[in-house]
């Protein structure tokens, strides 16, 4: 028996080779391999034993180059070839996991997903991301200072001509409701510029130097950092307001922007988990009505209104044959929406949720 990764068969300059002088009698791929070289070669190692091929996977692409080539009989409505059997397994059938939880877990999320997941039919995503958001309850509430207990957590995505955007979020943990309840939402803006903007909402307006970033400021950084602070009563010596974050995420791709950020404005931040599926996953998750109070476990406070705007707005993306959607792509602004779905993939990522049987109702 042996076993490969599939970055080994993944690109063409090293997809030629992965199981060369092999003689295989039976190959199980899991998901697709990224390279077709890669799944040809495993293909032609199978020749000397007449081997199969076995492939499992959940199709969250739609019709893909691989599956329009191997199940083509399937989307032209023609006879299935010989020796290829192909069959879908029911997430429901699990005799290992609760119907009622798998049922439930997917209970909101767009129709062909739901249909992807929990019956691994082949469909394409079309549509608006998010057919059920709109501009009101639950989704979205007045806003209000949430109070100082909860966790603050900023994320970013970094644009200069697009536009740039930093969400605050808090995190009632109580009853695991994500608040996002302030944006910074710019473009043609200097990454100092942006920087001064997350300082004047999270440093303190009594001690803090009017100039961000200059020698005074850094002075002034280094020396509330130290122990007993500046004795300013304001931030009881802290250099901060109640919404400087515990945590801050970043898209990964502004590397550079992101050490500037920690090394010129004292801003650290890690890189955001940004895998599409999951991480759009994980935002559904989190847009779900939990049955006990009709509540979702994100809200928008109605003050972030490029957040809404781009929620609301936003659509599957089509492309290619037939119009079918590429990997969860989306046509649309979607700076602050990227944003958010970064953070509700770090939180599912960073800690479980709070149990919801014994938790009080959700603060709205």
């Amino acid at each position: 028996v042996i076993c490969k990764a599939a970055a080994q068969s993944g690109s063409a300059e090293n997809a030629k080779n992965p199981f060369e002088g092999a003689a295989i009698g039976f190959a199980w791929v899991d998901e697709e391999i990224p390279s077709p070289i890669g799944y040809q070669s495993i293909r032609a190692r199978t020749t000397d034993k007449d081997g199969l091929v076995f492939n499992s996977m959940t199709a969250l692409s739609g019709w893909t180059p691989f599956l329009l080539d191997r199940l083509k009989h399937m989307e032209r409505g023609t006879p299935r070839p010989p020796r290829l059997f192909v069959d879908f397994l029911h997430a429901v059938d699990n005799p290992y996991v609760s119907r009622e939880v798998v049922l439930s877990k997917w209970a909101t999320a767009p129709e062909a997903i739901k249909r992807a997941r929990l019956r691994g039919e082949i469909v394409a995503l079309e549509g608006a991301v998010h057919p059920d958001f709109h501009n009101g309850p639950p989704y979205v509430i007045p806003a209000f200072a949430p109070p100082p207990e909860w966790t603050r957590y900023g994320v970013i995505d970094f644009g200069s001509r697009a536009p740039f955007c930093h969400l605050w979020a808090a995190h009632d943990e109580a009853n695991d409701v994500l608040h996002i309840y302030r944006e910074h939402y710019a473009a043609d803006m200097l990454l100092s510029d942006h920087a001064a903007e997350i300082w004047r909402v999270e440093g303190c307006p009594d001690c803090q130097p009017p100039e961000i970033g200059g020698d005074v400021w850094q002075a002034w950084r280094v020396r509330v950092a130290r122990p007993g602070g500046t004795g300013c009563p304001t931030c009881m010596g802290t250099g901060c307001t109640a919404d400087a974050v515990t945590r801050r995420w970043a898209d990964p791709a502004g590397k550079g922007e992101m050490g500037t950020l920690q090394s010129e404005y004292d801003l650290p931040t890690a890189p955001a988990p940004k895998a599409r599926p999951a991480s759009f996953d994980a935002l559904h998750e989190r847009f779900a009505i939990r049955e006990k109070w009709g509540t979702p476990g994100v809200v928008i406070h109605d003050t972030c209104v490029n957040l809404i705007r781009e929620t609301g707005r936003l659509t599957w993306r089509k492309t290619g044959r037939g119009g079918d959607v590429d990997r969860y792509e989306t046509d649309g602004d979607d700076h602050a929406h990227d944003c958010l779905r970064y953070l509700c993939y770090a939180l599912r990522r960073a800690a479980a949720p709070a149990a919801e049987d014994e938790a009080p109702a959700p603060r709205s």
